[in-house]
């Protein structure tokens, strides 16, 4: 799962969109995972999903049951502030350039390119 994170959050969409559908299914099965460490890094992993992937990520949100959501919720601040410019995941994936956008933001939104299958819930 930390490796998925990391690729959504290094390489561009283009190499991301034709793996969509599978790397959609990993972060859910890490968010619902038995393990309390699995689910920790596949909400990590969301988030990172979130800033690619935003409809596909919000319609699986919508999937999860209350407590899930609110530990999505719950993490979102700290996963993005891992990520920027300092932030330990920055300095850790030093020499590659991260996709930077507002996740939170349309107009920062990536261009459309191939449509994302849905999985449901």
């Amino acid at each position: 799962v930390i490796a998925v994170t990391v690729a959504l959050r290094v390489w561009s969409r283009k190499l991301l969109d034709d793996h969509s559908t599978v790397i959609m299914q990993a972060i859910k099965a890490a968010t619902v995972d038995r393990d309390a460490g699995v689910r920790e890094e596949g909400r990590r992993g969301f988030w990172a999903l979130y800033a690619i992937f935003k409809s596909s990520a919000e319609e699986m949100m919508s999937c999860f049951d209350s407590r899930s959501k609110k530990q999505l919720e719950k993490i979102e601040a700290s996963v993005n502030r891992e990520w920027e410019e300092g932030g330990d995941m920055w300095r850790l994936t030093l020499g590659y350039e991260p996709v930077k956008r507002d996740v939170r933001s349309s107009s920062m939104a990536p261009a459309k390119s191939k449509s994302v299958k849905r999985l449901g819930c």
